[in-house]
């Protein structure tokens, strides 16, 4: 298959394409057939584009059986960067100049000059507002006093998510964490493989949740502050779900 023909079917189930000016480019496409596939071709030829769940109705037709979740996951990633205006190689220039020279300093700078000063904006259309995902720092900063938390790892911060609701932050070992910062009330660690996945699951590409909390706000504990304990973390048995998770649900 043809990544070109590929990429404009993916476009159009991420929401980027009118209904009707895809379905005039299947029909009219008259090499379609022989660059994708017969069977996907029909697919696409049978399918109702008036329907108004014609994007659910495809993509449970194309996920899984033509092309793969995780391909469109990258697609979808790669799209918010670049609406973002990132582009490959890009490399801007961090003064670090007033903040120390450490390792999780020099590691939240090797971040902000790809990312620095880049807004990720959620693609799902919401009325009157849009969501800011991911906003990324120009400068990084140290964190805030960890020991509270009952850590004792310095952080540096290189980004914010979910319109500032929430700090993210690097260590020395280029392990990640956020920290909310409406109240303030737990310290979480990603515990997946890397930042690439900790990326697709800030930017909502799918149902992950790898943030686990690695410390509690002694000094809210103390003080008997907790009213807003149960909004921010359920616990199932042994689980528990993120801020991340429970920002998720509200924005929805």
């Amino acid at each position: 298959m043809q990544e070109t023909d590929i990429d404009r079917i993916l476009n159009f189930l991420n929401g980027n394409e009118p209904s009707h000016e895809f379905e005039s480019w299947v029909y009219n496409n008259t090499n379609l057939e022989n660059s994708i596939g017969g069977e996907l071709y029909f697919e696409l030829i049978e399918i109702n584009y008036k329907d108004k769940f014609v994007l659910d109705n495809l993509k449970r037709i194309v996920l899984g059986n033509y092309v793969s979740q995780d391909h469109f996951e990258n697609f979808k990633y790669k799209n918010i960067l670049l609406n973002a205006g990132w582009h490959p190689n890009r490399k801007i220039e961090v003064n670090l100049s007033k903040v120390p020279n450490t390792p999780e300093i020099q590691n939240a700078s090797e971040i902000i000059e790809k990312f620095g000063g880049l807004k990720f904006i959620s693609p799902d259309k919401r009325e009157n507002w849009s969501l800011t995902l991911v906003e990324f720092l120009k400068v990084p900063y140290v964190g805030c006093d960890m020991s509270k938390y009952g850590f004792n790892k310095k952080l540096a911060c290189f980004a914010t998510a979910h319109n500032d609701h929430i700090d993210l932050f690097v260590d020395a070992d280029n392990k990640f964490y956020q920290l909310d910062n409406v109240v303030s009330e737990n310290l979480y660690e990603f515990k997946g493989q890397n930042f690439y996945q900790m990326m697709r699951q800030l930017l909502e590409l799918n149902d992950e949740d790898n943030f686990e909390i690695i410390g509690r706000n002694k000094t809210i504990a103390n003080n008997g502050s907790n009213v807003m304990a149960g909004e921010l973390v359920i616990e199932t048995g042994n689980k528990k779900t993120s801020l991340w998770s429970r920002l998720k649900s509200w924005w929805s």
